[in-house]
């Protein structure tokens, strides 16, 4: 089984902590909040790839709206299989405890 990096780790548990509300932008948004540094949206890109791949992750689309050129929005949400098998482990953070607390 594979390492979770961190930033995979982080994108999950905001994945997890948003709910029906996890889009990329919302989920950069989170990040930039709880994390402590400026994320680019292709920073968040790239782990949920890799989490859906890794089936911890599942998309669903929205309607399509006007606001966004008429371009429907890409819901994430934590799979019922991650949800109910333990994650695999991380290599250990050098990062202080605590980043993320709020999460």
């Amino acid at each position: 089984m594979k390492y979770l990096t961190r930033q995979e780790e982080l994108v999950l548990l905001s994945v997890f902590r948003l709910k029906d509300n996890a889009y990329p932008i919302s989920i950069q948004d989170h990040l930039n909040h709880f994390a402590g540094k400026d994320w680019s949206i292709s920073s968040v890109y790239i782990p949920l790839s890799r989490l859906e791949k890794g089936n911890y992750l599942k998309t669903t689309i929205g309607e399509v709206t006007e606001k966004r050129g008429g371009k429907a929005i890409k819901y994430y949400q934590v799979t019922k299989k991650s949800a109910s098998k333990p994650w695999p482990k991380s290599k250990p953070s050098t990062r202080p405890c605590g980043v993320m607390s709020n999460v």
